[in-house]
């Protein structure tokens, strides 16, 4: 489901105001900004009631979940478990500094919360294509399906699908040719071979993914999320060329960003009586670094 931005944080908003828990997938193109619009988004709707945590340099479900705790722990600035007898001990200050490990290790497990600990909480993960081999995704996802199912979260899931599945997409077109190399045109053998990542991905689609958003923002709009980093008067000009060549990739507009900036006693200095070769200058400029960023390997 591709959606404007504006009608993804409507959705959005009215989604994790219901009362039962569900999974949202905001799925989009590596460096379009999706991470930084949930954040963005969650610290303006619902700064006291989300949790965000990175799948990137987790080694293990215990990790995950003690990063979990750790933030509904800091949220709550108690564990009701506890409280009571943690009352003339700053347990805050055991758990922080004297035992971290100890204290990470207890508040990574679910059991050691009350159901009224996940009240209203909005859980985030990010960079499942960044995840560890270290971590097999079907149990991440059964993670994330038991936070949602027995404590009532509601979870957002921030991915790249088409990078996810291109794997296994390109493993089932080498195994079919393979087997027409072999005269073994059998579907259901074609099937058998996909990965395990795109078989677990759709068996997990249907069991807890309930709603599905393409984040594709305009040019200004990933714009706008940069555009204080750029020398004012470049704006107009970057802005233009973005638009022209549909360049929504922040990271790719940050390449372009620094490089008129690095140039930008040059263009000041040498060509600022020269307005038409300036401008000449600026697209120049703007194309090479914008090549660059998305071919590094690009031969000029």
């Amino acid at each position: 489901m591709s959606t404007a931005k504006e009608n993804i944080e409507q959705r959005l908003t009215e989604i994790l105001q219901r009362d039962n828990a569900a999974c949202v997938v905001l799925d989009g193109e590596w460096g379009v900004g999706k991470t930084t619009f949930w954040k963005n988004f969650s610290n303006e709707k619902f700064k006291e009631n989300s949790v965000y945590v990175s799948l990137f340099g987790k080694e293990s479900i215990q990790e995950i979940k003690q990063e979990i705790g750790i933030q509904i722990y800091k949220r709550n600035k108690y564990i009701s478990e506890f409280s009571e007898k943690a009352k003339n001990l700053r347990f805050d200050k055991v758990i922080d500094e004297v035992t971290p490990k100890l204290g990470s290790a207890l508040i990574g497990c679910i059991s050691f919360f009350k159901k009224e600990n996940f009240k209203d909480v909005i859980i985030c993960f990010d960079d499942f294509e960044r995840i560890s081999d270290k971590i097999n995704l079907k149990d991440v996802l059964g993670t994330i399906s038991e936070y949602k199912e027995q404590q009532n979260c509601h979870i957002v899931m921030i991915l790249n699908c088409s990078k996810m599945t291109a794997p296994a997409k390109e493993t089932q077109k080498e195994d079919k040719k393979n087997l027409e190399d072999k005269e073994l045109k059998n579907t259901s053998q074609i099937k058998e071979d996909k990965t395990e990542l795109e078989i677990i991905l759709s068996e997990y689609k249907d069991k807890i993914m309930d709603y599905e958003f393409y984040y594709d923002p305009t040019p200004q709009e990933s714009f706008n999320i940069v555009s204080s980093e750029l020398e004012e008067v470049y704006r107009d000009a970057a802005l233009q060329y973005f638009e022209k060549h549909a360049i929504n990739n922040i990271r790719v507009m940050r390449r372009a960003i620094n490089a008129l900036n690095d140039y930008k006693q040059h263009l000041e200095d040498k060509l600022q009586k020269y307005q038409p070769i300036k401008d000449n200058a600026i697209t120049y400029i703007l194309g090479i670094s914008i090549i660059n960023a998305m071919n590094s390997s690009a031969e000029i």
